[in-house]
C-alpha cells in the first residue's frame, strides 16, 4: 500500500523534534522506512521501519503471529483492533500512541518506550516488559507513566492480576524517580523500598506472613526464660507465649513474670531492648493500609 509522502515528512519530523526536545530513549539507525502493518506477513522480522497503521487494517480484527519487531517506530500511531500473538518488540518505541482494543498474547517487549502513550479495552499482561539496569537511572519516569496507564486499562478491564502487577512496577520506578530524578528524594526511596521489601507495596502476604514470623521469633527469643511456668527455660513455651500474644488470642496457663521482664530493667541489655522495640512496632506496620495509587510526578 502506497503512503501519502506528507504523511511521511510530517511524522518523521514530529518523531524528530519530539525526540531531541524530551531527551527520550532512541535508535541510533536512521529510519525513513515505511511499511503498513496490513502488509506485514506472518514469522517474519521487521527492522527499521515506520509501522503505519491504515484504517482498513484497524477497521478488523486483524492476527498478527511471530513477527519480530526490531527497532521499529509505532509512535503517534492508533493502533487498534488488533491481535498480537507471540511477537516480539525489541528496541522499539510507541511514544505517544494509542492503543485501543488490541490484544497482547504471549508477546514480549524489551527496552521500549511508552511515553505518553495511552492504553484502553487491551489484554496486555504487564509481566511481558522487560528492561535493563539503564531504565532504572536514565528513563525511570517513562516507565512510571506507563505501568500507570497499564494498572488504568488493567482495572477498567476487571483483570485484578494484572492491576497488581502493574501496580507494583509503577512504584518501582517512581521509587528511582526518587533516587535519580531532577528532584532527589531519597528519603521517599529508603521508605518505598522498605515498604515494597517488608509488605510488598501492599500486595505481599507472603511478606507479612514472613515478617510476622521473624517478629515472634525474636519476641520469643527475648522473653525465653520469663515465662511463669514451672517450665519457665523452655524455648517452646517462650514461642507459644509469643504467638498467643502477637495473634490476641489470649494467654491461658503461661504469662509474663514480671509487668517488665528484669533483663529490660539491666541497663547492659541494649540488644535485648532493641528486640522488644521492633517487636512492638511490627503490629503497626502490618496494619498499614496499601497507599493509594501516587501521581506520576508529585
Amino acid at each position: 500500500m502506497l503512503i501519502d509522502a506528507e504523511y511521511q515528512i510530517d511524522i518523521v519530523n514530529i518523531f524528530t523534534q519530539e525526540e531531541l526536545m524530551s531527551g527520550l530513549p532512541k535508535i541510533d539507525v536512521k529510519i525513513t522506512d515505511f511499511i503498513s502493518v496490513g502488509n506485514i506477513k506472518n514469522n517474519s522480522k521487521i527492522e527499521h521501519h515506520f509501522i503505519f497503521f491504515d484504517k482498513i487494517s484497524s477497521e478488523r480484527n486483524r492476527q498478527i503471529k511471530h513477527v519480530n519487531f526490531h527497532e521499529c517506530i509505532f509512535s503517534y500511531e492508533q493502533i487498534k483492533h488488533l491481535d498480537f500473538q507471540k511477537c516480539h518488540f525489541e528496541n522499539c518505541l510507541f511514544n505517544g500512541s494509542q492503543i485501543y482494543s488490541c490484544e497482547f498474547h504471549k508477546c514480549t517487549f524489551s527496552e521500549y518506550s511508552f511515553y505518553k502513550a495511552t492504553i484502553t479495552s487491551t489484554y496486555l499482561n504487564p509481566r511481558s516488559f522487560k528492561y535493563s539496569r539503564k531504565w532504572y537511572i536514565k528513563w525511570s519516569n517513562v516507565n512510571t507513566w506507563w505501568f500507570q496507564a497499564l494498572y488504568r486499562n488493567s482495572k477498567d478491564m476487571h483483570q485484578e492480576k494484572f492491576a497488581m502487577h502493574a501496580d507494583n512496577k509503577f512504584h518501582f520506578y517512581l521509587r528511582y524517580q526518587y533516587l535519580f530524578g531532577k528532584e532527589k528524594r531519597r528519603l521517599k526511596f529508603l521508605k518505598g523500598l522498605i515498604y515494597d521489601i517488608t509488605l510488598g507495596n501492599g500486595y505481599g502476604i507472603w511478606n507479612s506472613l514472613v515478617l510476622t514470623v521473624i517478629f515472634i521469633l525474636m519476641f520469643a527469643f527475648a522473653i525465653n526464660g520469663q515465662i511463669s511456668t514451672k517450665n519457665a527455660g523452655n524455648v517452646i513455651e517462650s514461642l507459644y507465649f509469643a504467638i498467643v500474644s502477637f495473634t490476641t488470642v489470649g494467654y491461658g496457663c503461661p504469662s509474663g513474670k514480671h509487668v517488665y521482664p528484669a533483663f529490660f530493667r539491666n541497663e547492659s541489655s541494649l540488644k535485648t531492648k532493641f528486640i522488644a522495640a521492633t517487636t512492638s512496632l511490627q503490629s503497626v506496620v502490618l496494619i498499614i493500609p496499601r497507599q493509594p495509587f501516587g501521581r506520576v510526578f508529585e
